[in-house]
């Protein structure tokens, strides 16, 4: 019965989204400003972007180049954000997680059609919009990421 119960309970963490008291609840708490929150969307939609758009194919680019690839591809975020004066640390915490999030859902894939790549991109929308509603799982992400954006942005 334990196991039955467990299960129940992990497809509800992952399937039924939060009610919009909690989730408000929750953003208060952990101090979540939805103006950062868009912010840090832009930021994910231009690193994306600039990925997708540069990317040379699957026959060209080797393991080295793909790192070198993703590199030229941050690097190029950070400056542009730099320039309306919104700095990011680029050697963070947030680095490595993109850097493992775009290897294996970009650069690893084999269907990078535009369809399978918008996926990833309405996945981003879903996770950073402020008042759509969010399950468990989702909320506990957008947490953990909005976290690693606010010690990655600099003063």
């Amino acid at each position: 019965m334990k196991g039955k119960t467990q299960t129940i309970d992990f497809i509800e963490y992952i399937s039924k989204p939060m009610e919009k008291d909690d989730i408000i609840l929750l953003y208060r708490i952990n101090n979540i400003i939805p103006e950062r929150s868009e912010l840090y969307l832009d930021f994910t939609h231009s690193l994306f972007d600039i990925i997708r758009t540069t990317y040379l194919g699957d026959d060209v680019m080797d393991d080295k180049s793909i790192k070198d690839h993703f590199n030229w591809c941050w690097n190029n975020t950070i400056l542009s954000f730099k320039k309306e004066k919104i700095y990011f640390d680029d050697s963070s915490e947030l680095y490595i997680y993109f850097s493992t999030l775009f290897l294996e859902s970009f650069y690893d894939e084999t269907d990078k059609t535009d369809t399978n790549i918008n996926r990833l991109l309405e996945f981003w929308k879903v996770l950073f919009t402020y008042s759509t509603k969010k399950t468990k799982a989702e909320i506990e992400s957008f947490i953990d990421l909005y976290k690693l954006f606010d010690k990655s942005l600099l003063n």
